[in-house]
């Protein structure tokens, strides 16, 4: 992690304005998003204990459609400044690198392959884009959820939230594994892919030397293989994300088995109102997300940096000639 900041810090303070209204953005959607719920158990707790009113019924389902209409105008704002936030970071980014190639001297084009410097500008450009859209918004989207909704659980029933957190080990230990795994794969994928640009662009550039030499079936077979060694780096990727998502399923249901089974019983014996179950329910269903979102996050800020070292190992290359007055 702290790698990782250390990539993107010179970013993260550029572009900090955005980053502020992406997160006070995302913040008034979650705390919108508590008050369903609550709405919800209040109206079962009301009707329930006297007569059922038309009426009642009728103001509890009004003040629901008007929270969700709030959520869903507030989402959009929320999305739209979070893309238009990648989109800049992608804009500049890609400037920042054609103008740092403009800069570099013809001796470091003689040993560099066309198709490799191509594929940072467009595949890494394209996977730091998507952590500065998506993985930064999951990430505060996750974060804000589980500030703002642990307490009220908390306030609502401190003991069956603690039940919840049981299997919660399970999941810090196998994301620190994953984290690394990722990491590793996501890199060695980066890089297969560019040497498989580079080959594309060296076969078109040079068609009339292969043809020359009757080399199509050797650069066809050489083709292949990369090709291979590419899907493989791939799968193994896809492997360990398909491994990640059920761990944090099976916390989750594991959680809400044991709310159902103690959360039950109380209900039963009187302990606590069906209203406040139904909100507990609610609120803890409303942290799977967080969950699911956090795997999602780890795999692109994992590919985001793997991506991030490789720009800026273009990046950090010194001009021959510099000039002082700029």
């Amino acid at each position: 992690m702290k790698r990782g900041y250390r990539v993107f810090k010179g970013y993260f303070r550029a572009y900090r304005k955005w980053i502020v209204g992406v997160l006070i953005s995302i913040v008034l959607v979650d705390i919108v998003g508590l008050v369903p719920p609550w709405i919800i158990g209040t109206a079962i707790d009301y009707l329930s204990e006297k007569n059922i009113s038309l009426t009642a019924a009728a103001m509890f389902g009004l003040a629901l459609v008007l929270v969700e209409i709030m959520r869903a105008t507030l989402r959009f704002l929320w999305r739209r400044i979070a893309w238009d936030f990648s989109r800049v970071v992608e804009q500049d980014l890609r400037l920042r690198y054609f103008d740092h190639l403009l800069k570099l001297p013809p001796s470091f084009y003689d040993n560099q392959k066309t198709g490799e410097l191509m594929s940072r500008a467009t595949s890494d450009v394209e996977v730091v884009r998507i952590f500065f859209g998506m993985g930064v918004l999951v990430l505060f989207d996750a974060t804000a959820i589980l500030v703002t909704t642990l307490p009220v659980l908390f306030y609502l029933n401190a003991r069956l939230m603690l039940f919840t957190l049981i299997p919660l080990p399970i999941l810090l230990v196998s994301t620190y594994i994953i984290i690394r795994l990722v990491h590793k794969y996501s890199h060695a994928a980066q890089e297969q892919y560019a040497v498989l640009t580079g080959k594309v662009q060296e076969n078109l550039s040079g068609a009339k030397v292969v043809r020359s030499y009757v080399r199509e079936d050797y650069e066809v077979e050489s083709f292949s293989r990369l090709c291979d060694e590419n899907v493989r780096l791939s799968m193994k990727l896809a492997g360990i994300n398909a491994v990640f998502h059920p761990i944090i399923f099976f916390v989750v249901e594991f959680g809400t088995l044991l709310v159902l089974l103690i959360g039950g019983g109380d209900v039963v014996l009187g302990k606590i109102s069906l209203g406040d179950f139904i909100k507990f329910s609610f609120y803890l269903a409303w942290l799977v997300w967080p969950m699911v979102g956090l795997g999602w996050t780890i795999t692109l800020y994992q590919r985001g940096v793997a991506s991030m070292e490789r720009l800026n190992a273009i990046l950090a290359i010194e001009p021959a000639i510099r000039d002082e007055s700029a």
